[in-house]
């Protein structure tokens, strides 16, 4: 078995390596005060018990920023942005590299920042089942994989994947939560039509799939370095999403790539871009398209893919970047840094769409390929207990070795 092949891309899913290593050196302390003593701003800790039973909570943190220049400016209603951190890492270690917090206080964006289960494995991650299927996803003319999207991306202690996640059931009740507190604030608001969702990696994973679960209280994603893991339920409404992902990312290929074979279930991996862009335009219900550069100041950088005339307006748009790697922020400490500012182009898409009044953003009128027609079936457990689609146990099982013997080979 090739050893890049495993640990199941939960394990290496988002090269943080080094923040797993900070974290066993403290940074991703998890305490009360942990944001507010790192940055020197309030940036207070909220837990919420989350049922996993009829009878049983866990309890799940987050943290809540909101920036001084939301009174400064006398706005009355804010927007809010959920930035979902990568596997191995933690709320602290959004809040440093992914450039939220300097784009908060820019436009007073009331921000959270949730921290992942604590998992001895593979560190701070988020839970959604995988197991789309690339026979759903209408053909396109470039790069296609066929596997079954890997579910992601913890591994419970016996190495098993779960069958069902709460995560997305917690996030929600993080944004209900924050939304709440605001009632008693007669001078700042969250305005519920424009709630977004942000994230790397793991996050990008975690917001896709909170947009395709809750696609009533989500006004658009903008997300990085991800993939679309959980099917898209019937009962979806088209939400706005725009993706941005380096075409040399050796963690989520650009490309797709299907990490293992297993006997009677087979391919399992992740989807290219090609393929994300031919599902998400289907599920929107979008009739045209086109591209258009990213430049900098040197030349062109990169390819913004566009599909557009969607139900909805809900337009989706996939960044990719020549030379990006898994970690395409500017502020970020791995790898190299892109030459553009990913993080303002990201608050340029999300903030044009809002669930009262759904922008109008210009895109080429060219024609695409006719989109077919797809019915994924998902089956979803009562909002109360799970909002995520299970995983047949007798798939888990395997899986669960295979995961197995993909970390050991990588010893």
């Amino acid at each position: 078995m090739k050893r890049s092949l495993f640990i199941l891309g939960c394990l290496y899913l988002t090269g943080m390596h080094r923040l797993v290593d900070a974290e066993e050196e403290g940074f991703c302390a998890r305490d009360a005060d942990a944001l507010t003593s790192y940055f020197g701003k309030s940036i207070p800790r909220t837990c919420v018990n989350v049922p996993v039973s009829e009878t049983e909570f866990e309890e799940r943190c987050f943290y809540s920023y909101v920036p001084e220049s939301c009174s400064a400016e006398e706005i009355s209603k804010a927007p809010l942005v959920m930035d979902i951190h990568g596997l191995g890492s933690c709320a602290k270690g959004s809040a440093f590299y992914t450039g939220w917090m300097k784009k908060a206080e820019e436009e007073c964006i009331v921000m959270i920042w949730p921290d992942g289960k604590e998992n001895p494995l593979v560190g701070g991650c988020f839970d959604t089942v995988g197991f789309l299927q690339s026979e759903d996803v209408p053909s396109t003319e470039g790069d296609e994989v066929d596997v079954a999207t890997l579910p992601c991306c913890c591994l419970q202690n016996d190495m098993m994947p779960k069958t069902e996640s709460t995560d997305p059931l917690f996030l929600k009740m993080a944004i209900d939560t924050v939304v709440d507190s605001f009632e008693t604030n007669e001078s700042l608001s969250i305005d519920t039509d424009r709630i977004y969702m942000a994230g790397h990696s793991n996050g990008c994973i975690m917001s896709l799939a909170m947009a395709a679960l809750y696609s009533d209280t989500v006004a658009a994603v903008c997300c990085h370095a991800g993939a679309v893991v959980t099917p898209f339920p019937e009962d979806y409404s088209p939400v706005p999403i725009w993706m941005l992902h380096g075409m040399k990312d050796g963690t989520i290929p650009y490309s797709g790539t299907s990490m293992i074979d297993l006997p009677g279930i087979g391919a399992l991996g992740f989807l290219s871009i090609d393929q994300t862009i031919s599902y998400l335009s289907d599920k929107n219900g979008c009739k045209g398209g086109g591209e258009s550069d990213v430049v900098d100041e040197n030349g062109v950088v990169g390819t913004v893919f566009k599909r557009g005339q969607c139900e909805g307006n809900a337009n989706v748009e996939v960044v990719a970047l020549f030379e990006g790697d898994h970690h395409p922020y500017q502020d970020t400490v791995f790898g190299v840094p892109p030459t553009v500012d990913t993080t303002a182009m990201a608050w340029e898409f999300c903030s044009a769409y809002s669930k009262a009044e759904p922008a109008v953003v210009e895109t080429p009128s060219e024609p695409q390929e006719p989109f077919v027609d797809v019915d994924i079936s998902s089956e979803t457990e009562d909002a109360e207990k799970s909002s995520a689609p299970t995983t047949p146990k007798s798939i888990s099982a395997v899986l669960g070795m295979a995961l197995f013997l993909g970390a050991a080979s990588s010893l």
